[in-house]
C-alpha cells in the first residue's frame, strides 16, 4: 500500500509543480527567391551584385485549452549588414484562430539579404548581409504577451529595443497626420466672410 500512495504522489507531481506551457513556437527559415547582377569588370576582377529574400515559417501549437484561441502572432527579423551593423529588417503581424491541440503556420514577410561575389586572379570571396536572428510574440486581445521566442538570447534584447523604437516613430507619424488633418478641417469648416462691394466713386 505504501509504495502506491508514493507512485501516486510521483505522479502528481508534473500536475501541480509545474505550469504547463500555453503554446509551442517553432520557426524554419526559408528562401522566397534569388536575384543575380549582371557580371561588371574593374582592372581585372569580376564583380556580380546579389540578393537573396528570405522568410520564416512559424508554427503555433496550442498546448492548453484553457489558452485563448484567438490570439495575434508577432515577428521580427533582425540581419547583420555586411559592415557588421544590426537592422531590423523585417517587422509584422497576423492573428490567427487555434483550435486546441492543434497547429497553425504562417509566413513572415520577408528580410531582404544584398551580397557581391567577387572574383580576381589572386583570390574570390562572397560577401553577403546575415541573419542575426528573429523573435516571435504572442498576443491576447488586450495586447498581453502569452508566449515569446527568441532564436538566441543575444538578440532579444536588441529586437524588443529596435520594435520599441518603431513603434514610438509610428505613433509620432499618426499624431503628425492627425494633426494636420485636424488643421485641414479647421480651414474648411472656418465661416467665409463675403468681401465688401466698393461702390464707384460717384455713388459715394
Amino acid at each position: 500500500m505504501r509504495s502506491i500512495a508514493i507512485v501516486a504522489m510521483i505522479a502528481l507531481v508534473p500536475l501541480t509543480g509545474i505550469a504547463l506551457e500555453e503554446y509551442q513556437i517553432k520557426a524554419s527559415k526559408k528562401t522566397a527567391s534569388k536575384y543575380e547582377g549582371s557580371e561588371q569588370q574593374r582592372l581585372k576582377v569580376s564583380t556580380k551584385a546579389t540578393r537573396k529574400d528570405t522568410y520564416y515559417e512559424v508554427e503555433v501549437r496550442r498546448m492548453s485549452p484553457n489558452a485563448p484561441k484567438k490570439v495575434e502572432v508577432e515577428w521580427a527579423i533582425l540581419i547583420e549588414l555586411v559592415n557588421g551593423q544590426l537592422k531590423l529588417a523585417e517587422q509584422g503581424s497576423k492573428s490567427v484562430s487555434i483550435p486546441y491541440g492543434m497547429t497553425k503556420k504562417i509566413e513572415t514577410g520577408t528580410a531582404m539579404l544584398k551580397g557581391r561575389e567577387i572574383d580576381g586572379p589572386f583570390r574570390s570571396s562572397d560577401i553577403e548581409d546575415d541573419i542575426a536572428g528573429y523573435g516571435i510574440r504572442i498576443k491576447d486581445s488586450e495586447g498581453n504577451v502569452l508566449a515569446e521566442k527568441y532564436s538566441k538570447s543575444s538578440v532579444e534584447n536588441y529586437i524588443k529595443e529596435a520594435i520599441k523604437k518603431k513603434e514610438k516613430q509610428r505613433t509620432k507619424q499618426v499624431k503628425v497626420k492627425q494633426d494636420i488633418s485636424n488643421q485641414l478641417n479647421k480651414l474648411q469648416n472656418r465661416p467665409r466672410h463675403r468681401p465688401r462691394r466698393r461702390l464707384p466713386p460717384k455713388l459715394r
